[in-house]
């Protein structure tokens, strides 16, 4: 993961040592260690301090916390949030789980074949959505339209 690092930081000129090791600490990863030795999750918390590092105004994440066990996921999300309450930093995150999104989002937007379709505060979101299991005996009758 050292490697690593070096790469990002021939890339980010913002690139935060300081922050690498502090967050490199955090999450207990030895980063003299090979990536490809790595986990999964081991992987994402990887790339979790390395983009954190990079001190970017803008950070894109896509499922970011597939792979993490719930310890780490909180942790990710306690990081995300403290990140951009102290650099007013816009984290934009593509998931497919609603439910991971609610503690660190506060806007969604929902994509259909490349197209957003929906796009709200979380919270106004919520409130329109209703969930609706149906038993039938039999055959399955046809839904009328509209």
């Amino acid at each position: 993961m050292w490697k690593m690092a070096h790469y990002y930081r021939a890339i980010y000129p913002k690139f935060n040592w300081e922050r690498y090791r502090t967050l490199t600490d955090t999450f207990g990863l030895d980063d003299r260690a090979n990536l490809n030795g790595f986990s999964k999750g081991m992987k994402r918390q990887a790339a979790t301090i390395l983009a954190l590092s990079t001190m970017p105004d803008y950070l894109f994440f896509d499922e970011t916390f597939d792979g993490l066990d719930p310890v780490m996921r909180l942790m990710v999300k306690k990081l995300l949030a403290e990140a951009v309450a102290e650099r007013d930093m816009t984290v934009i995150i593509a998931s497919h789980n609603l439910r991971e999104l609610e503690d660190v989002c506060d806007h969604v937007g929902i994509m259909n074949k490349g197209k957003v379709i929906i796009e709200r505060s979380l919270s106004e979101l919520q409130g329109n959505v209703s969930k609706i299991q149906v038993a039938c005996e039999g055959e399955i009758p046809e839904l009328p339209e509209g």
